[in-house]
């Protein structure tokens, strides 16, 4: 209901609104004849003060078309390089950098606490001259469909891993004010998920680790008042002329009516400051004051969720330093962060967030290297003077410059020195990969030589049993030309043997006849002289004949000898000689 009011009220002062504007320019414009009528300065000062006050301020542009680098203007091009339904990552985009090699990459996580991410304008400026800048712009909740979800502290920390990892190398986060602690979470997450891309720094400036270290008015404020009271006070319903209508919001102009509120005296000095800047014609402070507060002044509305959650968590549960923060079903371990350079920024004079809630992160951090922290506290400086105004220009950023160099730097070093781990690896697999194929090289030309060897004696085997063969052959060839001479000779021999034996037999039975013949007249004559001269010879003349008969079978063994013997018979015949 109070947000439909505050509506009705805008819209019925529209009219006056516009037409002091007109008024002012007027009063003031040089082509103007009024401006030049006595008291002219004075009227336009009011109108341009009413004008100011009940106007309704829309986001600023970024209004940042170029920065100096090296000596030299670099035009810069804001582009949304992510768009999801709750922020718009934006990069800005340079014609040139620092480096020739490139420029360190910082991730700046904008405020969501109301005002939009272009009142850290002047941080996003200065950090341009030295890094390649992306940034979070978080979406007017109102202008968020309903049908597009809940937002909450978890989805917060599940945005910016998101965007870690679309960077898709380790960069260095930053987070101004309210962002520290979900920044804190989202790395202290990455670490127990030991995930490659965590940064490789981070940057907290004016956060609330801790807020039980110097509570201020805004932490005692927490704790006073329950949860329940935040709801029923605090959460409005946007109104149907927006996008997101129906949604319940915390709205941007409460939180506007807060800031106000914690200071009001300044608030009130500096609109009357600025009121006797344009009685006296003090253009330059009367632009600055403007410029100023056409940042501050543009506010926008907070999902209903994502508040109440900051307000039970971050400051009435202090969940975070004290271990018991869960982001969905993980609880938060701060213990994790091991490589992720940790520097925090304090403003002496801050009244948000007080000295020692973002240091606190350090004690939350006992496993990180010494040399890894670092903790600064910006002098006379209060809560915005932390990241915009000339104390951030000349005091801070040179702190938060060097530290991320460093940490690049380190980084780097640590790169080099894997590359070159990596090289020496490689070489070193390379040579043994070389020597192993050096052996088998070598094996296979002992195998190969083996196989030759084997072939070669395989060879001789074979050649060895051929010529075996061979000779056998010949061998069986030449005996069985023996054998068949044998054979032959010994037919011979026989055949000789059996014309011996015939020869013998008709010679015996020559001599017998022959014998015969000479006895026959003896024998007759003889018959009743058994004792007489030729009854001895016929027996002689048969003893003859038996022993030529057993001479001649010797001779068909030996027929040589049986031939010489019958030659010498038949020269000399037993017989004859007797």
């Amino acid at each position: 209901m109070l947000y439909t009011l505050h509506e009705i009220n805008r819209i019925a002062l529209s009219p006056l609104t516009y037409a002091s504007s007109l008024v002012a320019e007027a009063f003031s414009n040089p082509f103007s004849p009024y401006s030049y009528l006595p008291y002219s300065r004075r009227v336009a000062a009011r109108y341009d003060l009413f004008n100011r006050i009940s106007k309704e301020y829309q986001k600023p542009e970024w209004g940042i078309d170029e920065v100096e680098i090296n000596g030299q203007s670099v035009s810069v091009t804001p582009e949304a390089v992510i768009t999801k339904p709750f922020c718009h990552l934006i990069h800005f985009k340079r014609s040139a950098s620092k480096n020739p090699g490139g420029d360190p990459t910082v991730l700046i996580v904008a405020p969501m606490s109301g005002h939009h991410a272009t009142l850290l304008r002047d941080t996003v400026r200065r950090m341009l001259t030295d890094f390649d800048v992306y940034i979070t712009d978080w979406v007017d909740a109102r202008n968020v469909p309903v049908n597009q979800g809940a937002f909450d502290l978890d989805e917060y920390v599940y945005y910016i891993i998101s965007f870690l990892h679309a960077l898709n190398k380790r960069v260095h986060i930053m987070a101004v004010c309210q962002p520290s602690v979900p920044v804190f979470g989202a790395v202290s997450l990455m670490s127990q998920q030991n995930d490659p891309l965590v940064p490789l720094s981070m940057t907290l400036m004016g956060g609330p680790i801790d807020t039980k270290r110097s509570p201020t008015v805004v932490n005692d404020l927490a704790d006073k008042r329950s949860l329940s009271w935040f709801e029923t006070q605090m959460i409005q319903r946007v109104p149907s002329r927006y996008p997101g209508a129906g949604r319940l919001v915390y709205p941007g102009f409460m939180q506007l009516m807060g800031f106000i509120a914690m200071n009001p005296r300044n608030h009130m000095k500096s609109y009357y400051e600025y009121y006797l800047d344009l009685m006296r014609g003090n253009e330059p402070e009367a632009e600055k004051h403007r410029s100023f507060y056409d940042e501050y002044n543009a506010v926008c509305d907070l999902p209903a969720e994502f508040y109440l959650q900051t307000v039970k968590v971050v400051f009435q549960d202090n969940a975070l330093a004290k271990g018991t923060w869960k982001v969905g079903s993980h609880l938060i371990n701060p213990s994790a962060i091991t490589s992720t350079a940790l520097l925090t920024v304090e403003g002496e004079l801050d009244d948000i967030t007080g000295i020692g809630q973002t240091s606190a992160a350090h004690d939350l951090t006992p496993h990180l290297p010494a040399d890894k922290k670092e903790a600064f506290v910006a002098e006379g400086s209060g809560h915005y003077g932390i990241f915009s105004g000339s104390r951030w220009r000349n005091n801070i950023f040179p702190v938060v410059a060097n530290f991320i160099n460093a940490a690049q730097e380190d980084e780097e070093q640590q790169l080099l020195a894997r590359l070159r781990a990596e090289v020496e690896s490689a070489i070193r697999k390379e040579n043994e990969a070389k020597e192993r194929a050096k052996m088998r090289e070598q094996a296979r030309m002992q195998r190969k030589a083996a196989e030759e060897a084997e072939i070669a004696k395989a060879k001789a085997r074979e050649e060895a049993l051929e010529k075996a063969k061979q000779e056998a052959l010949e061998a069986a060839e030449a005996e069985a030309k023996l054998l068949a001479s044998a054979r032959s000779k010994a037919a011979e021999d026989a055949k000789a043997k059996a014309e011996a034996e015939k020869k013998a037999a008709a010679e015996a039975e020559r001599f017998a006849k022959t014998a015969e013949a000479k006895a026959q007249p003896q024998a007759t004559t003889v018959v009743a002289k058994p004792s007489s001269p030729q009854t001895a010879s016929g027996e002689a003349a048969q003893r003859t004949i038996d022993g030529l008969a057993a001479k001649t079978t010797t001779a068909a063994s030996t027929p040589k000898q049986a031939t010489r013997k019958q030659a010498a018979r038949k020269t000399t015949p037993p017989a004859a000689k007797k």
